[in-house]
């Protein structure tokens, strides 16, 4: 998946170099010829080429914590549509996220149902986790006075040539059922 580049930087995923450039605005603020009206869908040599540039540890840490949050903040195809006798719709990409947490919050944080599901949806749509690390535990039941459940995601980070262990915590606001996932300092 990765590979090192040097001390402290690894390739980036193929996802890093649409989001850079999305962020960057590379393909609308960059024109090498003003009176050129004719569109440019392919940008230049040297512009591809640094798309694909190393990224830092903590870079990558932080896109695997975006990525996270938009998993858990998902609610699954399962959770409106019954899909028994559909296993392999069950497990692709189609059932991206979490089952709905609204109808039985409750019962899913005391009965571990919610830490089984989330540990799951990880271990099933983030490859850059090492599959057999993944480890959810959940460390405040109900934080009465801000009403959240605090959920932390232990891993190793897929990397070349040493796995980089990583811990996320995942804030859930009761009240919305919102996820925030952070990285754990």
């Amino acid at each position: 998946m990765s590979r090192t580049i040097g001390k402290d930087r690894l390739s980036p995923p193929l996802i890093y170099a649409f989001r850079s450039a999305h962020a960057d605005r590379l393909y609308l603020n960059r024109r090498a010829d003003k009176t050129d009206t004719s569109p440019k869908t392919v940008p230049p040599v040297a512009a591809r080429g640094s798309l694909r540039a190393p990224i830092t540890e903590q870079a990558l840490r932080e896109e695997v914590a975006r990525d996270l949050s938009a998993l858990v903040n998902t609610i699954n195809l399962e959770s409106a549509v019954d899909l028994d006798g559909f296993d392999a719709v069950r497990g692709s990409i189609l059932n991206f996220g979490l089952r709905d947490l609204h109808a039985r919050f409750a019962d899913q944080a005391t009965n571990g149902a919610l830490v089984r599901d989330v540990e799951a949806a990880v271990r099933r749509y983030e490859p850059r986790l090492i599959g057999q690390s993944i480890h959810v535990s959940q460390i405040v039941r109900v934080d009465e006075p801000t009403l959240t459940v605090r959920l932390e995601i232990s891993a190793d980070l897929q990397c070349e040539p040493i796995n980089i262990p990583v811990v996320f915590i995942a804030d859930i606001d009761v009240d919305n059922c919102a996820i925030s996932v952070s990285r754990a300092a």
